[in-house]
């Protein structure tokens, strides 16, 4: 079989090739490969081919050439980063009722959020504290869980 070479011809095509090949097996080695080539085809000014085959704007192009060359010229900085927030939402229940629900889970520990939850209805109008839902007992006994 005759090898094929892709890019053959152009200016670093060696490059390129040694480029392609530090990925390996990355989990996004697929995404990594499409952001490489959006690069090379800017550096070859074909602007028109990245909007309309891929469907990449030009200044998303600039910022991915922006990582790389942070990165080190290494490929793995083209691998999409984390998109979670940076400052996740806390649970705020009651201290009272977290206390509530682990001791009663000590005193019962067979017991589960639905008998928990009518307990801890007793609980609270006896103290004139807002309830929790089912859900949310639910949650905080597999917080409990965890050490």
């Amino acid at each position: 079989m005759k090898a094929f070479y892709l890019f053959r011809g152009f200016r670093g095509y060696n490059r390129a090739m040694l480029r392609i090949q530090e990925i390996g097996d990355h989990p996004d080695k697929a995404e990594i490969e499409r952001r490489l080539k959006a690069i090379w085809l800017l550096e070859r000014g074909q602007i028109e081919t990245l909007k309309v085959v891929m469907n990449v704007s030009r200044s998303t192009v600039f910022g991915w050439k922006k990582r790389l060359k942070a990165g080190g010229n290494k490929v793995q900085a083209l691998a999409p980063g984390d998109r979670a927030p940076k400052k996740r939402r806390q649970r705020e229940i009651d201290p009272r009722l977290i206390e509530f629900i682990r001791k009663y889970r000590v005193q019962k520990p067979g017991m589960g959020k639905v008998i928990i939850k009518s307990e801890l209805d007793r609980f609270c109008r006896a103290r004139g504290i807002q309830t929790i839902s089912e859900s949310s007992v639910g949650r905080v006994i597999t917080d409990l869980g965890k050490p």
